[in-house]
């Protein structure tokens, strides 16, 4: 049963999609927006927002929380688009964009 008052713990997930409070382990329902977000960025350029050789490369960009939108891709990508997906990869939980 969902509780949005309980904050969650466990890591669970595949590492591109993980949110930054998943890998700390205190995290709630907005972690999903983080996760839609990082589908959305991958369905419109092709690639994901945070990127490495390797897992540990992978989470350390995550848990920076900087990504952009210098591929080439994005020139012809909306503003609304990339305003919505800014919303929902922001690194601070209470201002990330909400279901």
């Amino acid at each position: 049963m969902f509780d949005p008052d309980e904050k969650l713990t466990e890591r669970f997930g595949t590492i591109y999609y993980i949110s930054p409070e998943v890998l700390k382990g205190d995290y709630g329902a907005k972690c999903d927006l983080w996760s839609l977000g990082v589908i959305l960025y991958i369905l419109l350029c092709g690639e994901p927002p945070f990127n490495g050789d390797s897992d540990d490369k992978i989470m350390q960009k995550i848990l920076k929380g900087k990504f952009d939108y210098k591929q080439n891709t994005w020139s012809t990508r909306s503003a609304e688009s990339k305003d919505l997906i800014t919303k929902m990869l922001t690194f601070k939980i209470d201002d990330r964009i909400s279901a």
